[in-house]
């Protein structure tokens, strides 16, 4: 798999625009990585917590019977909750990624050493998109940070964590199928939702989740590389 050179990256900002502009960059590189690492720790945590949960239970129909035995009780309740706060934090770190890194690309590239820099709680994916699409040796990486956000999976991620963050929380929930047609009869999933008048159908969190672990953690790494060259071809 490939990698990116963060401490290339940081020694290269240090020789373009000293000590204090690379470290800048180099807390929201770091920080990128960081939030990364907290999404997958917190996956992990879902996943350990849910197979746990199912291999207690000897068949799919005695897995309906205890959770409607046990509905409400306080074991059962303390288990949604800490899957509930895992899901969330995961959510909630992948969807930081995309603004953070955003910063990152902002401060390595000096943008906040020329006139009229953007205000820190105005430099976000967009307006950072927007600076380097009309900067013609960054155009390049214009597009590669588009691919953050140029994704149905990170569109869904948007709504679920704005909804979760500012309106009320999509809530995971288990379902168990009970016909013996599917290979996997335990899952995992947010209900569906509407966020700014669009529906979001019913969706399984494990699968989700890790493709989109996966997806960011290859952006992260190809802009990377694309960041570092065009640090090497500004000095």
């Amino acid at each position: 798999m490939p990698t990116w050179n963060i401490d290339e990256a940081r020694t290269l900002v240090a020789a373009l625009h000293g000590k204090k502009q690379s470290l800048l960059a180099h807390q929201s590189m770091t920080s990128t990585i960081d939030r990364l690492d907290y999404a997958r720790y917190h996956y992990r945590n879902i996943l350990n917590l849910f197979h746990k949960h199912i291999e207690k239970h000897q068949s799919p129909m005695d897995f309906f019977k205890a959770s409607i035995k046990n509905m409400g009780d306080d074991e059962e309740n303390e288990l949604y909750k800490c899957i509930g706060a895992h899901v969330i934090a995961c959510v909630q770190s992948l969807h930081s990624i995309a603004d953070i890194y955003s910063h990152a690309i902002y401060y390595a590239l000096g943008y906040n050493l020329a006139p009229s820099p953007l205000l820190e709680d105005k430099i976000y994916l967009n307006a950072v998109k927007n600076k380097l699409t009309n900067t013609q040796e960054h155009q390049h990486l214009a597009q590669s940070l588009s691919s953050f956000s140029s994704n149905a999976d990170f569109t869904y991620l948007d709504a679920l964590s704005n909804h979760s963050k500012h309106s009320s929380l999509i809530r995971p929930a288990i379902f168990v199928d009970l016909t013996g047609k599917q290979l996997d009869p335990y899952t995992l999933e947010f209900d569906d939702f509407v966020y700014k008048t669009t529906q979001y159908p019913r969706r399984a969190i494990l699968s989700f989740l890790q493709q989109e672990i996966d997806r960011q953690s290859l952006c992260i790494i190809e802009l990377g590389n694309e960041l570092n060259v065009a640090l090497r071809s500004a000095r």
